[in-house]
C-alpha cells in the first residue's frame, strides 16, 4: 500500500471507530502488517586480527626472553577470547525496509528514511550509501564487512526504484 493510501485508511477508521464509540461498541482495529525487513549480517574481522596478531608477537617475544610466566598466559589467553567475541558479537548489520535504512557499526543504530539519502553507488565488491547530512557515507565492501554484497546490491536496487532515488556504479543497469 502506498503511504497516502494508508493514511487515508487511517483517517477512515478513526470515524468509523469514533461512530461504533457512541454505539457503545467496541472500536475496530485494523489488521496489523508487520514491515518486512531484509536484514543482513557481515563479520568485522579487522579489530579481531589485530588482537591476535599483537598477541602472537608478545608470546614470542616473551619465549626469546625466557620470562613467560603464568600470568601473561592468563593474559594472552583472554586477549585472544576477546578476539573471538568480538569476531562474533560485534557484526555490522544493514536492516533494509520499505523506507528507511539501519546501519548498525560498532557499538550503535543509525537509521536513514528515504529522503535522507542522496545516492547508492553499487561498485564490484562494496556498496556505497551517501547520505545528504554532512555528506556522510556507510560503506560496506566483501573484503572488510564480509558481506553478502550481490544480494545486498539486489536489494537496495530495488529499494532505490521504491523511494525514487539514484543508483550509480557499475551495477545500476
Amino acid at each position: 500500500m502506498s503511504r497516502k493510501w494508508e493514511r487515508m485508511v487511517e483517517k477512515n477508521q478513526k470515524t468509523i471507530n469514533a461512530k461504533r464509540k457512541k454505539e457503545g461498541l467496541s472500536p475496530m482495529q485494523a489488521k496489523a502488517k508487520a514491515e518486512t525487513k531484509d536484514v543482513f549480517k557481515g563479520i568485522n574481522w579487522m579489530l579481531p586480527f589485530f588482537l591476535v596478531l599483537i598477541t602472537i608477537l608478545n608470546i614470542v617475544m616473551f619465549l626469546q626472553q625466557n620470562t613467560l610466566t603464568r600470568g601473561n598466559l592468563i593474559t594472552f589467553i583472554v586477549y585472544i577470547l576477546l578476539a573471538v567475541l568480538l569476531l562474533f558479537m560485534n557484526r555490522p548489520t544493514l536492516t533494509i525496509g520499505k523506507s528507511s535504512i539501519t546501519s548498525r557499526r560498532f557499538a550503535s543504530f543509525q537509521t536513514a528514511s528515504a529522503g535522507e539519502i542522496e545516492e547508492i553507488q553499487l561498485v564490484k565488491g562494496a556498496v556505497v550509501i551517501r547520505l545528504k547530512a554532512k555528506k556522510k557515507r556507510w560503506v560496506y565492501t566483501r573484503i572488510t564487512h564480509w558481506f553478502p554484497i550481490e544480494a545486498v546490491s539486489v536489494r537496495l536496487r530495488q529499494f532505490a526504484e521504491l523511494n525514487h532515488i539514484p543508483v550509480t556504479g557499475e551495477g545500476s543497469k
